[in-house]
Parts: structure tokens; C-alpha cells; sequence
């Protein structure tokens, strides 16, 4: 399983988007960039949007996210509620044994038993 912690600069205006990416081209630091032109009220964590599945960071930047893309800009990208810019800050892989060793429960019997050995 795959979790991926992104930021974002969002705005309603397609000239603010594309000024926040020549920006960002610019080497202008994405905080930076939040700062100025960003709408989003996660603006008050630089952008922060938090720690996401696999299947809501692929809604929101459209494509697959891997290791690869950290600190990878993506956008502008529009939506029905205005433009993203997006900034993948980590990706987490999960592997599914260690989730389900930590999940197992062992029972009485099996504790026994396990003495017994």
C-alpha cells in the first residue's frame, strides 16, 4: 500500500496559477509560493494537504504517484473548484506483510502452544 503526502498552491484564477508555476520554474521555495498566491486554507501549513491513499493522490494529480516523484511539481491542473498546483512531498510504502503481522491476533491455545515448543 502506497501513501503519498502532498502540497498544494490552489487558486481560482488562471493567471495566479500560472504565475505561481513560472514561480516555482523561477526556483522560487514552494512555501514561498503558497504564500503569495494560494487561496487554500491548508495555505496556513504551507500547502500541507496531509498524508493520502494511493486512490486520492491519483484522483487529485492524475497520474500514478511513485518514490520517483518526490518533490515532483505537477500543474497546473484544473478542477471543477479551481487550479492545483501540486508538489508531492513523500511517499510511503507500506508492506502489506508487516501490516498483517502487526494485525494478527494469536489466540490462547496457539500462546500455549507456542510455550510448549
Amino acid at each position: 500500500m502506497i501513501q503519498v503526502r502532498a502540497s498544494q498552491v490552489f487558486t481560482h484564477s488562471i493567471e495566479d496559477a500560472v504565475a505561481a508555476r513560472k514561480a516555482l520554474d523561477a526556483e522560487m521555495p514552494f512555501t514561498e509560493v503558497v504564500e503569495k498566491y494560494s487561496t487554500c486554507p491548508s495555505k496556513q501549513q504551507g500547502g500541507d494537504l496531509g498524508w493520502m491513499p494511493e486512490e486520492a493522490a491519483l484522483s487529485l494529480v492524475g497520474q500514478k504517484v511513485t518514490e520517483k516523484e518526490k518533490n515532483k511539481v505537477i500543474g497546473p491542473v484544473h478542477s471543477e473548484y479551481g487550479y492545483h498546483i501540486l508538489m508531492i512531498t513523500d511517499v510511503k510504502i507500506e508492506n502489506q506483510e508487516s501490516s498483517k503481522l502487526e494485525t494478527d491476533v494469536i489466540t490462547p491455545e496457539e500462546l500455549e502452544a507456542s510455550r510448549r515448543q
